[in-house]
């Protein structure tokens, strides 16, 4: 069992200074100045995500028990960042799959604007999951041979390219799963070691297995009987 005032003590014996301390839900998030992010859960529990978090594994598991990046059960989280493109029907049953297994998909379209652009809402809200879905869908078409229209290339749109890598700073790898559309000449938005891709062909749920997994092991409840 870990609370705040332990993680900050942890923190600052291994030279680690908070810059940031907000409310998420279920628990406490500490940001430390070298792009550490960790949770203190209300059981007790603690993950840690974000950068240069390698050190702090040993000692958040000696002083809590906690096995690095899973809360348990009991503080379970239930919400979901889905990052999205054009597909509408990916989109919509990447939502549907999420809802099935008990849990809370944050979409940026359903959010109200308040007068804030894309970015800024992203900016406002991306601390409101810890495990974004993204979806790397076909959206963008470009000709590989200007003097030929049959030679194309497959790309996700712009803003999910952009949304993918400010998930990847704030949860940091490990939380981020990307459902990519596995169709001939679709180039994936990144080559980064450690990134997770989960090819479908037709349908995102064709993903629900591996996605489920990786999600478990990142803490969340989801019972196997609604997959």
């Amino acid at each position: 069992m870990t609370t705040v005032d332990e993680a900050k003590a942890v923190l600052e014996e291994a030279g680690v200074s908070v810059v940031e301390e907000k409310e998420i839900p279920h628990g406490t998030q500490l940001h430390g100045d070298g792009g550490q992010i960790i949770n203190v859960f209300n059981t007790g529990n603690t993950s840690l995500q974000g950068r240069n978090t390698e050190t702090l594994r040993d000692k958040f598991s000696a002083t809590s028990g906690t096995h690095g990046s899973v809360p348990s059960t009991a503080s379970a989280p239930m919400n979901v960042f889905i990052v999205y493109g054009h597909n509408a029907a990916a989109k919509n049953e990447t939502e549907r799959m999420l809802r099935k297994w008990g849990l809370n998909p944050i979409m940026l379209d359903q959010i109200p604007a308040e007068g804030l652009t894309l970015i800024e809402k992203l900016e406002k809200h991306i601390q409101q999951a810890p495990f974004a879905v993204v979806l790397a869908t076909a959206d963008d078409v470009y000709l590989t041979d200007s003097d030929d229209n049959t030679q194309k290339e497959f790309r996700a749109r712009q803003n999910v390219v952009l949304e993918l890598g400010m998930m990847l700073v704030h949860l940091g790898r490990s939380n981020v799963a990307i459902l990519f559309e596995d169709k001939v000449g679709m180039k994936k938005p990144s080559d980064i070691d450690g990134l997770e891709y989960l090819p479908f062909k037709e349908d995102v749920a064709e993903t629900r297995i591996s996605l489920a997994q990786m999600m478990a092991n990142r803490g969340y409840s989801i019972n196997i009987g609604n997959l």
